[in-house]
């Protein structure tokens, strides 16, 4: 693992579920930038809304969390 490792959020319910709770990213990501990601129901490309940065200890942590909506931002 080399990269920024990211829980995933979704900004609005009506997505449905997440079938992916992490992803591991090789560069710093950013708002706007489109996402793939697995929902319960298929894959959907997903912009990134919100980065939410976290302090983590060890490398196998997660850098923080990205919240993901279906609306370009």
């Amino acid at each position: 693992m080399n990269g920024y490792r990211f829980l995933l959020a979704l900004r609005e319910d009506g997505l449905g579920p997440l079938a992916t709770e992490m992803v591991e990213l090789d560069g710093i990501p950013s708002i706007g930038h489109r996402l793939r990601v697995r929902l319960a129901d298929g894959e959907a490309d997903l912009f990134i809304a919100e980065i939410i940065w976290l302090h983590s200890p060890g490398a196998l942590s997660p850098s923080g969390q990205l919240i993901l909506s279906g609306h370009r931002p």
